[in-house]
């Protein structure tokens, strides 16, 4: 583009852009669209799959109640005692023996006994009829499909629902003409809705339970407007995956029973959040493009056609006009810079042009010398600040001694102890000298707290010499006497210890205060997990601080955890590295300071 003119670079740049808009529009509604795809039918593969479980534990369950009533007395008794005139007894026993069956499987809607008695069920005879013929394997217990139960009049409040139908022979267990031969079948009814979820009834799939027969029955609350779904769900047996129109249907046959799983998920609905982002995304993408345009005619304006002008002004200069020959411009670049910079080198000499970057250099040259001097002196200051405010400290020691103030002699010379260690050395110390300054802490504030705080501490020699990061253990103490001693009006004991267990330096805090509230205490635990950055708005900033500085420089395992339990204390426990690592995450800069 170098030789080309302005105008036609930008007129480029605008037809790439445009063109850059409208492919990651379509790119974007593409990938989105698989992706939506992808996951819905992952979804409803998992959801198939509960669903296959469910049927197959319901005809377990079945199964598991046929045995029972094949072994049941009363069963035995109501298909294969002769009519007596006692009839009455047999039918109120069995009435209670099948409401007690009710109750262990609670799943259970009806129970058919077919024999010779009278049927007890609530089943349509034209239903028994064709579950009996259904009924191929008369050895085992066999589901024989899906039927809708119904009140037949039309009360104040009908009812509908949908079952699963599963047939088995009772056989005869008297040693007579009757032992091992059917005497009655049993017929067991299961109400499908039993096998609906809660947290599917919203979505775009549907879920249905299909016979063999073509029977359908919905699982989920957008399966129930069938009527509007494609007939496909229950015509034609498939497996797998199928798309008929705006559908894809996927099919699960369930082993063991005649029954098949089929979800339908309609595309359009499920893709129309894609329709609204890809519009949204052109909306974008126009607006773009308008500012976009916006900024090349303001280009042009700015800059092409001052170009333009200059050009012509410097043709005016070679002709002969030399009023303005002092007014030294430099460009480069496109062919309009280009042809400009010809026409300078024809007016502009060498003594000029040198005279011109020799003084940009010197004032250069002449500004970074003063930056210098500034930086050296605010070096300067910066070390005799800390230099003053430590001798001052001495000052007052030495006043405090000579006036019989020892108190406030001993104040002054652990406040100087903390500043000489906070600004000297590194920021990783031995924990030999870390505990030293944390006794000089305590030490002050068992001065203002005179007799509330007892200290016990306990540090393994083995431990003493254990690098550690500086300035851990202080806000530790500062958040235990904030929240622990100046809270209560008795004696706060506070235990400080050390030790290496599991390859790892273990520092405790604990406090036999008034403890952390549960919700306070949750609420801290989780800013701690998820530290990065602390922007100094918690209560317990401190604690926050040092678990994100043990975190960069040893990474996980490696942290702070907290303990407490309301009116029996607190306890904050270190895990840090036994040796420094070769390579500590802290950050080049913003990290920590020497002071």
């Amino acid at each position: 583009m170098q030789r080309q003119t302005i105008r036609r670079q930008l007129n480029t740049v605008a037809a790439v852009v445009i063109l850059s808009f409208i492919a990651v529009g379509i790119l974007t509604a593409h990938f989105l669209t698989e992706i939506l795809i992808s996951k819905n039918v992952e979804y409803t593969q998992y959801t198939t799959d509960k669903y296959a479980q469910e049927v197959r534990y319901i005809h377990n369950k079945a199964q598991a109640v046929m045995n029972f009533l094949q072994y049941s007395t009363e069963i035995h008794t109501y298909f294969e005692q002769e009519q007596t005139s006692n009839e009455y007894a047999i039918y109120r026993d069995m009435d209670e023996f099948l409401t007690s069956v009710y109750l262990i499987y609670p799943e259970l809607d009806d129970i058919a006994l077919l024999g010779r008695r009278q049927d007890r069920t609530k089943l349509r005879e034209g239903d028994i009829q064709t579950m009996l013929e259904r009924y191929k394997d008369k050895q085992q217990t066999s589901c024989v499909g899906i039927f809708i139960q119904q009140d037949d009049g039309q009360p104040s409040t009908p009812w509908k629902y949908e079952v699963l139908a599963f047939v088995s022979n009772l056989y005869g267990t008297s040693f007579d003409n009757s032992y091992a031969k059917p005497v009655g079948q049993c017929i067991l009814t299961i109400r499908i809705d039993e096998l609906m979820y809660e947290d599917l009834d919203q979505g775009e799939t549907s879920f249905f339970l299909v016979d063999s027969h073509g029977i359908a029955a919905p699982l989920n609350a957008n399966a129930k407007n069938i009527e509007t779904l494609p007939q496909e769900i229950s015509q034609v047996p498939f497996e797998g995956e199928k798309s008929v129109g705006q559908y894809l249907l996927i099919s699960k046959q369930i082993e063991g029973c005649d029954i098949r799983i089929v979800s339908c998920t309609d595309k359009n609905s499920l893709l129309s959040d894609v329709g609204y982002m890809q519009s949204l995304l052109f909306l974008i993408c126009g607006m773009s493009v308008a500012l976009l345009f916006i900024t090349l005619i303001l280009i042009y304006r700015s800059l092409v056609r001052p170009i333009y002008a200059l050009h012509y002004y410097m043709h005016e200069i070679t002709s002969g006009n030399y009023t303005h020959i002092k007014k030294k411009i430099h460009v480069n670049g496109n062919w309009e810079m280009q042809e400009l910079a010809t026409d300078l080198n024809a007016l502009i000499d060498e003594f000029e042009l040198r005279s011109h970057r020799l003084f940009e250099t010197t004032e250069r040259m002449y500004g970074l010398e003063i930056e210098k001097q500034k930086a050296e002196i605010s070096f300067l200051r910066s070390q005799i600040n800390p230099h003053f405010l430590y001798n001052s400290l001495e000052t007052i020691r030495g006043l405090c001694n000579r006036n019989g103030l020892f108190a406030a002699s001993n104040i002054a010379t652990a406040l100087g102890k903390i500043f000489r260690y906070s600004i000297k050395g590194g920021s990783t110390v031995k924990l030999r000298d870390e505990i030293e300054a944390a006794k000089a802490y305590i030490g002050i504030q068992a001065a203002r707290f005179s007799d509330k705080v007892q200290v016990i501490y306990h540090f393994e020699p083995n431990t003493l010499e254990v690098p550690v990061i500086k300035m851990i253990l202080q806000p530790l103490l500062e958040n235990t006497f904030k929240y622990a001693v100046e809270q209560r009006s008795e004696q706060t004991m506070l235990y400080i210890s050390s030790s290496l267990i599991d390859d790892a330096l273990v520092i405790t805090v604990y406090d036999d205060g008034e403890g952390i509230p549960p919700e306070r205490l949750a609420e801290l635990r989780a800013q701690l997990e998820a530290a990065q950055t602390f922007s100094g708005t918690s209560d317990h900033i401190g604690l926050c601080n040092v678990h994100l500085r043990i975190r960069m420089m040893y990474g996980p395992p490696y942290g702070l955890t907290i303990e407490s339990t309301p009116n029996e204390g607190t306890k904050v426990t270190l895990r840090l590295a036994p040796k420094l690592p070769e390579t500590p995450q802290l950050p080049q800069s913003g990290g920590e300071t020497d002071a």
